[in-house]
């Protein structure tokens, strides 16, 4: 879960700092990225599955208990930002991942799929293993819908 911040584009919740990037990107490659993509994030399946005209591709993924159930859409798609830690003020480039795609803002936060491990429990994002972001990335773009099932 991240919380807005002025500091930078996406501020995570205290435990987990802050994100930004300079150069947020909606869509980095239009030839490659689909139309008719849709993504399906299974809490009991621990998995992110990617359906699109070829088929459908299931990815190992990690969740929290406040990782949020429902209809989104990827709201945003930002290349490689960077983690601010809002106590420090360190920041940590690299620490989520070659991606980060936001899919829900609300006043209780912000909440995306980026790199991480995946078997330890998150503040409410959706974790995938670095490879399978990178695999992903240029299927998505903003308006991409998920599902977030229990």
């Amino acid at each position: 879960m991240l919380t807005p911040a002025l500091v930078g584009v996406l501020t995570m919740i205290p435990v987990l700092g802050a994100i930004s990037d300079p150069t947020p990107t909606a869509n980095p490659n239009p030839r490659t990225t689909s139309q008719g993509v849709r993504l399906i994030a299974d809490i009991s399946d621990r998995a992110l599955y990617v359906l699109d005209g070829g088929g459908q591709h299931g990815f190992p993924a990690g969740f929290g208990d406040t990782t949020p159930l429902g209809q989104f859409a990827i709201s945003s798609k930002i290349k490689d930002p960077l983690y601010e830690n809002p106590k420090t003020g360190a920041v940590f480039p690299g620490a989520l991942g070659p991606w980060f795609f936001g899919f829900k803002n609300s006043p209780e936060g912000y909440y995306g799929i980026h790199a991480g491990d995946i078997d330890a429990p998150s503040d409410g994002c959706i974790r995938l293993r670095e490879a399978d972001v990178m695999a992903i990335a240029p299927l998505i773009s903003p308006g991409t819908p998920i599902e977030i099932r229990p």
